[in-house]
């Protein structure tokens, strides 16, 4: 009498690294603090190892690159509103 079946799982696949790297834009889009940037980064990271046998060394490099280099216009954005606000508190 057999109780369990060997079923065969079903095979998972990544989604398109492409979408993935969208949403990271949007992401990184999306943060309004430092703390959610650095998670965005750590999300970068995840992309990296995620996908690192899937992609080339070029592709893998510029995907990143575009995304860090995102991530940090974004950290300086909102530095600069941070430096704007202090700025015009001393005035008043």
């Amino acid at each position: 009498m057999i109780f369990f079946t060997s079923k065969k799982k079903e095979t998972t696949s990544n989604p398109h690294y492409g979408d993935v790297a969208r949403w990271i834009e949007r992401v990184i889009d999306s943060c309004e603090t430092p703390k959610q940037i650095k998670s965005a980064e750590r999300l970068i990271r995840l992309f990296e190892s995620q996908y690192y046998g899937d992609l080339t060394f070029d592709e893998m490099h510029h995907i990143s690159r575009s995304l860090l280099g995102r991530s940090t216009e974004k950290w300086g954005g909102l530095l600069e509103k941070k430096l704007d606000k202090k700025k015009k508190d001393k005035k008043k």
